[in-house]
């Protein structure tokens, strides 16, 4: 038993689906329904089961499934020994190559995956059929490929090769052909198991194709606590045309939500929109949460109307904090501008303090009615200041939700990396290992540092317009070369070469060109400098005063670490209230 989080994820999206009186039946799908076909041929995948990454991706543009058959072929195909033969598999699928077996009789067992074995299955009908192996037989060598027993495949192969000869098979057929087979069936499916997740796959597909916006919402609930697949999955609503709002005290759930825009699409049918959860929001917990939507009621119509009031009606449940936190992020702009309502909020916490007094010592009129005026307790004027601009409500949502979510730093340049037809990050896996490409991305807190050799190098965070982020390493020369451009939170456009550590995909930095004509939507801190300076021998203490009065001669924004020899070794000591001016 496999326990899938796709599974929450899809009963998510029935659950929010059954919430428009519309009800779904997974098991009872139509399997060949074209609509949830065309955006897998498009190698539209985010979010599908099994083939959300670029491998799947690009398997999928690359064969085009159209039913699914072909589908559950893909899933196995997507996996290190077989994707080699996805060229071929899709050129033999569209007739641009002549589908051919390695001897006749194995045109009944690879019919379907166009000659190539794809199965841990059809390498056990091979075994029968060309090499006269029991069905034992054939499961024992269907174990000793999967779990790579040279010895054990050392006695198949003699086996399976005499066994061709017997069936009139010769040597020369016999022996590339098992080591093919050998080669792939370490990685490959089960049919049954790749039917499966094609399965899990497809119903994926087919409620992202139908409910975009509740598939969407589901799979942003179930993935909220990984802040870089929210980004991804935030970008894929927008390239679907789904709008995302921000929180809202009167309108969020505690998970992602999906409403209406009050617009009408092209179709005639209402737009919809996915709403971010309270729960998103830093320093706002479960039972914040929790309060908030529960004294606002379940009712249609039931709203916080004012600050004071919102104050009010949560309670001691509240913290100052987790209300600053609404309010920075935009969760209250129905009860006034952001600024307005952060120079409110003590008043306002005074004025719902006062009202529970004044619930506490009876002040009631007949039947629990409230006293004439108490009302006015609520009424805190706002003053009269504008909101935040954009820049600094950007900074909060950075803060806030790990997002930018009113704009994105790299909005400007999505038409010119199309244009210049510049990679996405997105389509980036390990098979483009040692491969050179361009990007343009976001510069996310570089990190430079002292390597072992003495010499800096700096590691970053690129993320694409595509949402997708990679590492972004820039050994000694390439940092020196292009440190002037490696600033935090600015666009750049750089070349690399696609490098894998382990299975870890990263960039390694070999030029840095800055977007100069890209204003970035928020200010960008620079990158901290840092002077170093080596002593050679131990010192003595008239030294170091020498060297703290010169350091301080030159006072400036630049760090000191001074490396020096110690009786308990080499170490690197950093003055903690002494910066200098590294270029004096």
């Amino acid at each position: 038993f496999l326990g899938l989080k796709t599974l929450t994820v899809l009963t998510k999206a029935l659950q929010l689906l059954e919430r428009r009186g519309i009800t779904v039946d997974l098991d009872t799908l139509d399997l060949e329904d074209p609509v949830a076909y065309a955006p897998l041929m498009r190698g539209e995948t985010m979010g599908i089961f099994q083939l959300d990454q670029p491998t799947g991706q690009r398997i999928c543009a690359l064969v085009k499934p159209r039913n699914f058959a072909e589908l559950v072929a893909v899933g196995a195909l997507a996996r290190p020994g077989p994707m080699e033969h996805a060229p071929r598999f899709a050129a033999r699928k569209e007739g641009r190559e002549e589908v051919s077996y390695a001897h006749p009789d194995l045109e009944p067992v690879l019919r379907e995956t166009y000659g190539f074995a794809l199965f841990q299955e059809q390498v056990m009908q091979i075994a029968r059929v060309l090499a006269d192996y029991s069905l034992a037989e054939a499961d024992s060598l269907r174990k000793a490929m999967g779990k790579k027993l040279p010895a054990e495949m050392a006695k198949h192969r003699d086996r399976f090769v005499q066994g061709c000869a017997k069936k009139g098979v010769p040597k020369k057929t016999a022996e590339p052909l098992f080591e093919e087979l050998e080669k792939f069936s370490g990685y490959g499916f089960n049919k049954a198991h790749s039917t499966c997740y094609g399965l899990v796959g497809y119903w994926c597909a087919w409620l992202k194709a139908r409910y975009p916006a509740e598939f969407l919402a589901a799979i942003l609930t179930s993935e909220q606590g990984d802040t870089a697949r929210v980004v991804q999955l935030i970008a894929e609503c927008r390239r679907m045309k789904i709008a995302v709002l921000p929180p809202d005290v009167n309108r969020s759930e505690r998970d992602f939500s999906v409403e209406e825009t009050g617009r009408t699409r092209d179709d005639g049918e209402p737009e919809r929109a996915v709403r971010i959860g309270l729960s998103a929001i830093k320093n706002v917990g479960v039972g914040v949460v929790a309060a908030i939507i529960a004294a606002r009621g379940e009712q249609a119509g039931q709203r916080y109307v004012g600050l004071a009031q919102f104050c009010a009606k949560v309670g001691g449940q509240v913290n100052r904090r987790a209300i600053e936190c609404l309010i920075k992020i935009g969760a209250m702009r129905d009860l006034g501008n952001s600024q307005q309502l952060m120079l409110a909020v003590e008043s306002a916490l005074a004025a719902a303090q006062s009202t529970r007094k004044a619930a506490a010592a009876g002040q009631f009129g007949l039947f629990g009615a409230e006293i004439p005026g108490a009302t006015d307790l609520l009424d805190v004027p706002l003053p009269d200041v504008p909101d935040w601009s954009l820049k600094e409500q950007l900074v909060h949502e950075k803060e806030l939700l790990g997002i930018y979510l009113s704009e994105h730093p790299l909005t400007q340049v999505a038409a010119r990396a199309r244009a210049k037809q510049i990679v996405n990050l997105g389509t980036i896996d390990e098979a483009m290992a040692g491969q050179r490409a361009t990007l343009i991305g976001l510069l996310i807190e570089p990190r430079a540092m002292l390597t072992k050799k003495g010499t800096m190098m700096l590691r970053a965070t690129l993320e694409g317009v595509d949402g997708v982020s990679l590492d972004l390493i820039a050994f000694s020369e390439a940092y020196e070369r292009c440190k002037a451009a490696l600033i935090a939170d600015t666009v750049v456009e750089v070349d690399v070469r696609v490098d894998l550590r382990g299975e870890q995909v990263q960039l390694l930095v070999e030029a840095v060109r800055p977007c100069a004509d890209i204003e970035p939507v928020i200010d960008a801190p620079q990158v901290e400098r840092r002077v170093h300076i080596s002593l050679a021998a131990e010192t003595s203490d008239d030294l170091h005063g020498r060297l703290h009065d010169l350091l301080r001669a030159y006072p400036g924004g630049d760090v000191v670490l001074i490396h020096c020899q110690t009786p308990a070794g080499r170490r690197v000591l950093r003055p903690m209230f002494l910066r200098v001016d590294g270029d004096a």
